[in-house]
């Protein structure tokens, strides 16, 4: 059976964890070779059908029950059932049968850190790393923890005494590190009940997901729109505005559908004046507020104030903008942009 790759995305924090958001990837431990009765997992797993999925590897666990490899998929795919519990418990189970194995341990980190249980995260990540010292998966992970633990402590510091400045300060870089590693602000996140989990593949591909920790309440606009659609929308819109403030032309024009045209004469043309205009820019900072979600099917509009400053004086812009989004070959596209 190839080797799978479950991502962890970054331990996203605001969900920390988030698996894979783009977290980082966690694999599993070689197993026994692959037989023929492994081929038919195989082929489930890249189609995504978590259930019959599941069923095959229970089958194969039946005369193999301590094969690692088998119980990493079966992990990853009871996450994308979103039965966390059970992941949980198989992965640690996982770790007792190979303590040396560190995307166990890493997993295990991922599912606590999306249910709050923070310290324990931590402590899983640091048994990954002890486990493999030169695993970088958990480093990056336990970085985002960080980042995450950093950014509450601010914010309380700032509850506390409004006028601390410094505090002030940090909060606003640690809340820009989040949005690298995971696509949307903490604060902002949808809850860890309706993200999707680390998904297994067949491939070396990385799977992505998204989760998040329990946040206030954010309003009827964003509870009509709850949910896992709502949350891969959100996901896809702060990715979307990463993206240009990093300059990324590749990942920017990404977030469009392939034909999206804008102001161009065609798709192709919109691309490489885009490009152009990215690269022309030394800095660009585009910051999103007053986020609306509302999804219909493979259907979502986002409504929201966009904030947009670059290099260039006087470049200061806040814009209320709509985006028309569509979910495409199982991600969500920008078709329609207005500005108002």
């Amino acid at each position: 059976m190839p080797a799978v790759r479950t991502c962890l995305r970054s331990l996203s924090l605001g969900a920390l964890l988030v698996c894979c958001a783009p977290l980082v990837v966690a694999q599993s431990a070689p197993a026994a070779a692959a037989g023929p009765d492994d081929r038919p997992i195989a082929v489930l797993l890249s189609e995504q059908k978590w259930p019959e999925a599941l069923a095959a590897i229970d089958r194969l666990l039946k005369t193999r029950p301590t094969d690692t490899q088998l119980l990493m998929n079966r992990g990853a795919v009871l996450s994308n059932l979103n039965r966390n519990a059970d992941a949980l418990a198989t992965f640690e189970r996982v770790a007792r049968l190979n303590p040396q194995l560190p995307a166990a341990h890493n997993n295990i980190a991922v599912i606590l850190a999306a249910t709050g249980r923070y310290d324990e995260a931590r402590a899983a990540l640091e048994r990954a790393i002890k486990a493999q010292p030169t695993y970088a998966t958990a480093y990056e992970n336990l970085g985002d923890l960080y980042a995450h633990q950093a950014y509450e402590a601010y914010r309380q510091a700032l509850n506390l005494d409004k006028t601390m400045r410094s505090a002030k300060t940090k909060l606003d870089m640690t809340q820009q590190l989040i949005v690298v590693a995971t696509g949307a602000p903490p604060q902002e996140r949808a809850p860890a009940a309706a993200a999707a989990a680390p998904a297994p593949l067949p491939t070396a591909a990385p799977a992505a997901g998204t989760g998040a920790a329990p946040q206030p309440a954010q309003g009827p606009a964003a509870a009509a729109a709850s949910g896992p659609a709502r949350a891969e929308v959100e996901a896809a819109v702060r990715g979307w505005a990463s993206a240009w403030s990093r300059r990324d032309a590749e990942a920017f024009t990404g977030a469009y559908a392939t034909d999206f045209q804008g102001g161009g004469a065609d798709a192709a043309s919109w691309r490489r004046d885009t490009q152009a205009r990215l690269e022309a820019r030394s800095r660009i900072t585009v910051t999103l507020s007053d986020l609306e979600i509302s999804v219909e099917g493979d259907r979502a509009t986002a409504r929201f104030l966009q904030t947009y400053e670059s290099d260039q004086p006087g470049s200061r812009l806040r814009t209320r903008k709509t985006l028309g989004l569509q979910k495409q070959q199982n991600r969500w596209v920008i078709v329609d942009e207005q500005r108002r």
